[in-house]
């Protein structure tokens, strides 16, 4: 009888090894994939981003070849505000929006009348 008992604990504690076992690898594999994950999301928010700013490049560039007054400020869907300025580049009118990406670093897309 004595050799039963001790059968049982010894396998009672292999179980509560192997639950350790697999809990640490389920974190390591998350905590290899949740920031992956995470980064994804942002380099698809900043794409969502620099569509509509190329949209609004695109709509602007049409009121300034039509000689129509162009906005100053555009409000966004994924940011607050897209500034349109007029430039000069290399001798060409240029438009440009300028706007800020999730990690708020400026970027700027332009388009000169002869592109």
């Amino acid at each position: 009888m004595k050799r039963k008992y001790n059968t049982f604990i010894r396998n009672n504690g292999s179980v509560y090894v192997e639950l350790l076992v697999a809990f640490f690898g389920w974190v390591i594999l998350l905590s290899t994939v949740i920031p992956a994950f995470f980064h994804i999301q942002l380099e698809r928010k900043n794409l969502l981003i620099e569509h509509e700013a190329r949209e609004i490049l695109a709509e602007q560039y049409i009121k300034w070849s039509l000689a129509e007054p162009i906005d100053r400020i555009k409000e966004g869907k994924y940011i607050p505000s897209y500034e349109i300025t007029n430039q000069q580049e290399k001798n060409y009118p240029t438009i440009c929006v300028t706007y800020q990406d999730v990690k708020n670093s400026p970027k700027q897309i332009c388009q000169n009348q002869f592109r």
